[in-house]
């Protein structure tokens, strides 16, 4: 436990001694209410962690948008996105961390995927009503039958919560402007649109 919160404390600097100790032993705690142990850090970033338990994915995680709901609820508009298995909210004040348990999938390697694959996930996840902002390969993941799913929920949108979607863009404002990936996918359903419609009216 004790390697475990140096290392919480070295990835999130920006919080406090408290902070470091409510969660290390919210995440010691929910492992043992899901019988998991040993777990494996295989990535982190500024406002994550993932580990490793044999098929599963614990992620300790910051979320601007989901202090108000569950992240459940907030992904369970679209069956392209990974839904996680369970999930504990860590209150710290200002903002929320949350741990969340998920399938492990194959995530895609240079290899294995096209420039279609963006194309369609974003498609899908535009239809189904959200952005998705950090469109690569490292975020969506593939099950053992192929199906292809999103497995990263840093960077994404849900455009029908307005709060959410106005909190996006005021957060985005006050930083320098960087490329906006959705521009450039949003053309691409459009076009993607078009065809569809072409196709149909051909069809009939």
């Amino acid at each position: 436990m004790k390697e475990l919160k140096k290392y919480i404390a070295e990835c999130f600097s920006f919080l406090n001694p408290e902070q470091v100790d409510k969660i290390t032993s919210s995440l010691v705690d929910f492992c043992s209410k899901n019988n998991i142990a040993n777990l494996k850090v295989i990535g982190s970033g500024e406002s994550s962690i993932t580990f490793e338990y044999n098929n599963e994915i614990i992620k300790l995680t910051f979320m601007e948008y989901d202090n108000h709901k569950t992240l459940k609820e907030y992904v369970s508009h679209s069956r392209y996105i990974l839904q996680p298995e369970a999930e504990e909210i860590i209150e710290l004040g200002y903002f929320n961390a949350k741990i969340l348990k998920t399938k492990k999938l194959q995530i895609l390697n240079q290899e294995e995927y096209t420039s279609s694959d963006l194309i369609d996930m974003y498609c899908h996840l535009r239809d189904d009503g959200y952005l998705w902002y950090d469109t690569k390969p490292e975020n969506i993941g593939k099950d053992e039958n192929g199906n292809m799913y999103l497995i990263d929920y840093g960077e994404l949108i849900y455009i029908n919560d307005m709060d959410d979607y106005h909190k996006k863009k005021e957060l985005e404002s006050h930083y320098l402007k960087k490329s906006n990936y959705c521009s450039f996918y949003d053309k691409l359903v459009y076009n993607r649109d078009i065809e569809v419609n072409n196709r149909n009216s051909r069809s009939r």
